[in-house]
């Protein structure tokens, strides 16, 4: 009889475990410092190896709106992240850069610290931008 309980016990302990393990998670993502409203919002979810590229696995793109943006990523699978957004103010699909720096509004998340952009000038890290999505998140970005 001890030994059917612990078998139940230990069964139900991980039915709760891969439930909650296999619970996709909400990024809600709130973009501020949009000054004007040309051209288009650009919004990333990236994983570590897609940090910086072209391949997130999350994506979504809005108008610009001076009072500031949201949008939510829905059913992200479980994993550490980090947020990029720029303004493509001429449509190009491009963050446009000028003098080794980017010419348009641009942000990423910076994980758990408080920090400025300018402070991961030569440019982001995955290591310094990335959070981990183990329950819904909110992710504050700030367009410089």
């Amino acid at each position: 009889m001890k030994i059917q309980r612990s078998i139940l016990a230990l069964i139900a302990l991980c039915s709760l475990t891969i439930s909650s393990a296999a619970h996709p998670a909400q990024v809600r993502v709130h973009v501020n410092g949009i000054k004007d409203v040309e051209g288009t919002i650009f919004i990333a979810l990236c994983d570590k190896n897609t940090f910086l590229s072209r391949n997130c696995p999350y994506g979504m793109k809005k108008d610009p709106d001076t009072n500031g943006g949201e949008v939510t990523f829905e059913d992200i699978a479980r994993g550490r992240y980090a947020v990029m957004v720029f303004q493509d103010k001429n449509n190009n699909r491009d963050l446009d850069w000028r003098l080794a720096r980017p010419s348009e509004p641009w942000g990423v998340s910076v994980g758990d610290a408080k920090f400025s952009l300018r402070w991961l000038w030569p440019g982001p890290s995955f290591s310094k931008s990335g959070f981990d999505v183990d329950k819904d998140r909110a992710v504050d970005i700030r367009l410089e």
